[in-house]
């Protein structure tokens, strides 16, 4: 998920098709179920969409239900624009 993540906000330019791919993989990651799972999405994918915000306002518009939700829960711990 990483090199995706890395390669998806390395341009300048968003890979919507990269983008939508990752965006189905996190939704059945945070719709698993399994807690540890789920924290391993919020640790390390949604702080680092929050922690660089600009990661977040690309990959937004991608961004499942599940995934607004939880950035909706975490975004109170983070300082920017979502």
């Amino acid at each position: 998920m990483w090199e995706a993540l890395e390669r998806l906000f390395g341009g300048e330019e968003l890979d919507m098709d990269l983008a939508e791919r990752c965006s189905v993989v996190l939704e059945e990651l945070l719709g698993s179920g399994r807690l540890p799972v789920v924290e391993m999405v919020s640790l390390r994918v949604t702080d680092y969409l929050l922690g660089y915000v600009n990661p977040w306002l690309r990959f937004k518009v991608v961004a499942g239900p599940l995934m607004m939700r939880e950035v909706e829960e975490r975004k109170p711990y983070y300082i920017g624009p979502f």
